[in-house]
């Protein structure tokens, strides 16, 4: 999660998303604060040097980009800091920032609160296991 997510006031509905999907949530700059670091799925500022979860998310299958540039903090979404195997889904306010760096599966532009309450509503209707 980056800066757009937090003009956008999206702290409720990231906590939503990541609450049904139990997706892990990394956030960084501006987002810092959104979601605390001691809700369970949240696992804190986004920095490889400093926090040993950032060092898996070369390990992920899908990084989702939510309101987060493909800039220098995210290794601009290569390898090594994400895989060039993993799908890229980039949510943000602006057009001209999905797929800057590095081509993305999926692209959505929006609101980052709006689009993550939309993401929250549909996968409720689904059932998500436990992460191992």
């Amino acid at each position: 999660m980056g800066s757009a997510g937090a003009y956008s006031q999206s702290g409720e509905a990231l906590e939503n998303l990541i609450e049904t999907t139990r997706v892990p949530l990394m956030t960084e700059g501006d987002a810092r604060g959104l979601v605390s670091d001691a809700h369970p799925y949240c696992y804190g500022f986004f920095d490889s040097g400093l926090n040993q979860a950032a060092k898996l998310l070369r390990e992920a299958d899908v990084v989702v980009l939510l309101g987060r540039k493909q800039d220098l903090i995210v290794g601009y979404a290569m390898a090594p800091v994400v895989s060039l195997e993993a799908t890229v889904i980039q949510i943000d306010p602006s057009e001209a920032e999905i797929g800057r760096n590095r081509g993305v599966g999926v692209g959505i532009v929006g609101d980052i609160s709006a689009v993550a309450q939309q993401l929250a509503d549909e996968a409720a209707k689904h059932s998500w296991s436990d992460l191992p």
